[in-house]
């Protein structure tokens, strides 16, 4: 595995620069995407600043990116490296008891990215690339 770096919050005001080990799309489903912008919005802010309180350090921020596809995992059939993509901050599995109703926010495997909440926190997109699904 090889390293990226990263903008990690390691507690409120506390946003530093360092060299992370680069994620591999090695579940299924998932998509590792080389990071080429990402917007700073209130919930980064927040974040950062500590007005968020339901933070888990350290944590890499950024739910707004954009970017190119470096690698798929396996099972991945909409997406091939070299696609330019929008990345939506959360997502949710598709195949379980609510997701099959339509109702999505209620998944059991729902995750967010660079962010806060309930489900699943993955790192985001202050950094060279990010994982996703």
């Amino acid at each position: 595995m090889g390293k990226m770096m990263a903008a990690v919050l390691h507690d409120f005001n506390k946003l530093e620069l360092e060299d992370v080990a680069r994620p591999a799309p090695t579940a299924p489903g998932t998509v590792l995407v080389k990071i080429k912008s990402c917007g700073i919005c209130q919930t980064d802010y927040k974040a950062i600043k500590g007005i968020r309180r339901n933070v888990t350090f350290p944590l890499i921020p950024g739910h707004e990116p954009s970017g190119v596809v470096a690698e798929v995992g396996p099972g991945v059939l909409h997406f091939k490296p070299g696609d330019e993509v929008i990345c939506q901050p959360s997502g949710f599995c598709g195949f379980c008891s609510h997701c099959r109703v339509g109702n999505t926010h209620y998944c059991e495997h729902a995750f967010t990215t660079g962010g806060d909440g309930p489900e699943e926190v993955w790192a985001g997109a202050f950094a060279e690339y990010m994982l996703t699904r």
